[in-house]
């Protein structure tokens, strides 16, 4: 499968907490999403992963990982906050914690724009490149701006083109 974005994408918790909060019309707004990672917490999903970048690899349990051109997701989160679209890298962020606890003590610093972010949590790492490989040993949710992929994945390849779109600034 293919596909491209311009701010981030995502496999594991993130976007597995998106298809929770798309069930849920009682709420609407943040709360809905709050909710919905709560949801997602408590199920606890995680994965064994292989990641290989250039310059670095990691094979082990994992969490989350989330791949930015830009530093915010969904508005509130900062899931990549060192991403720069300008510098021709990705920032991927990926992690584990193996409690559900662990997991509630990420969220709020997920939505700290510098000191105090998530990246600065044992367990959780950010690294920059130009590709990225995953591969899962079971299917998950994934995501490209938000939009959720129809069929979950076990492996996910990333490739950054930069300049590949021209960007008006204010």
């Amino acid at each position: 499968m293919s596909a491209t974005f311009l701010n981030n994408s995502a496999a594991g918790l993130e976007p597995y907490v998106t298809t929770k909060q798309e069930k849920i019309s009682w709420l609407t707004g943040i709360p809905r999403y709050l909710v919905a990672a709560i949801q997602g917490i408590m199920d606890g999903p995680s994965w064994n992963a292989k990641l290989d970048w250039d310059g670095g690899s990691y094979k082990g349990p994992l969490s989350l990982v989330s791949v930015g051109n830009g530093a915010r997701t969904g508005g509130v989160f900062f899931m990549a906050p060192h991403a720069d679209p300008f510098d021709g890298k990705l920032t991927f962020v990926h992690g584990y914690r193996s409690t559900r606890m662990g997991l509630f003590q990420v969220l709020p610093s997920a939505m700290k724009p510098d000191k105090g972010n998530m990246v600065e949590m044992d367990g959780i790492n950010e690294f920059h490149c130009t590709r990225l490989s995953i591969h899962l040993d079971k299917p998950s949710p994934a995501h490209t701006d938000g939009e959720i992929f129809d069929s979950w994945l076990t492996d996910l390849e990333y490739k950054i083109f930069p300049a590949a779109v021209q960007m008006l600034l204010p």
